[in-house]
């Protein structure tokens, strides 16, 4: 069985897979390093989201997107389309 640590970015008790990071980490700051998979921006697309009235929604917003190894706002709008049902995301 391999030796669980924790994660120096997330602190998180996790098997490291390399520079003392878990996984989910590691993946991450790979993708930002190499440019991939980022947040795609169209002109005139702007989402404001008031979450002040139910701040827990955010917080399991940010949960999600932290299991699927995106930015809370890609999260959002994934969310938003699969719930109302607009069209692919």
């Amino acid at each position: 069985m391999e030796k669980e640590s924790i994660c120096s970015h997330c602190g998180k008790q996790k098997k490291l897979i390399g520079h003392g990071l878990c996984c989910a980490c590691y993946h991450r700051e790979r993708r930002k390093r190499l440019g991939v998979g980022g947040e795609v921006r169209k002109e005139g697309f702007t989402v404001s989201v008031d979450f002040t009235p139910m701040a827990f929604l955010l917080e399991e917003l940010k949960k999600r997107a932290g299991a699927e190894l995106r930015d809370v706002g890609p999260q959002i709008l994934w969310e938003l389309n699969k719930n109302v049902g607009a069209g692919p995301c």
